[in-house]
């Protein structure tokens, strides 16, 4: 049972992507088509077909134009992020690559040991705590050692998207090993955290199904 998401209203970010360049393409299209068909009636003849034809590909210039300006936007936008992480200004996050390597390999204690020695630095570090915890919730099937990880992770101010992963790998725990009431108060805080998504709305349904079975036990 997992509510993973972008926990983003309805919306996907496609959509709005989407939506973005069509936002474009009408800003952009119209006035070029206005220009092109302006600019080619002095050798259009009075045949509705050509007449059309052009129309066709006026749009067609006009949609990739507005893709071709769309696109630049966004590649400015990157080249921008990349100016700034370059100078120095921003810090792009610590990277695990070694852990990571000695996860790959099984060598889940020499990956715990590696990930200890790095928050021996940086305490506050959310995410290698939650992949801490990760390990001895998938390899090691340690649940109890991995809950409390969690747990503590949670208590270190985390932001959106590690919220998120707690919150769904302490679901998993729960439902793994048959904690029904602490699942209950998982599922309810996760509910009310991302209310208005569909994680959310998830959530808020298991709960809804796990109180109607409970219901019918009780009533036998």
């Amino acid at each position: 049972m997992r509510f993973f998401s972008d926990d983003t209203p309805l919306a996907s970010a496609d959509a709005g992507e989407r939506a973005t360049f069509l936002k474009a393409w009408v800003q952009l299209g119209i006035p070029l088509i206005i220009i092109l068909l302006g600019a080619q009636l002095s050798f259009l003849t009075s045949s509705v077909w050509e007449a059309i034809g052009w129309l066709i590909v006026d749009l067609g210039l006009s949609y990739w134009g507005a893709r071709l300006i769309h696109g630049a936007g966004g590649a400015t936008a990157a080249g921008l992020a990349q100016m700034v992480y370059a100078g120095g200004n921003l810090s792009r996050g610590p990277t695990y690559s070694a852990e990571e390597t000695l996860v790959i390999r099984g060598k889940y204690t020499e990956a715990i040991a590696a990930y200890e020695l790095h928050r021996s630095r940086a305490p506050d570090d959310v995410e290698a705590l939650i992949r801490i915890a990760e390990i001895h919730r998938l390899n090691l099937c340690d649940l109890a050692a991995a809950e409390y990880l969690l747990l503590q992770a949670r208590r270190l101010n985390p932001d959106a998207r590690q919220q998120m992963v707690i919150s769904n790998s302490l679901v998993e725990i729960y439902t793994t090993s048959g904690r029904r009431d602490r699942l209950q108060v998982e599922l309810a805080r996760f509910a009310d955290l991302h209310r208005n998504t569909r994680a959310g709305a998830e959530a808020s349904r298991a709960l809804k199904e796990m109180k109607g079975e409970q219901g019918v036990k009780s009533k036998e």
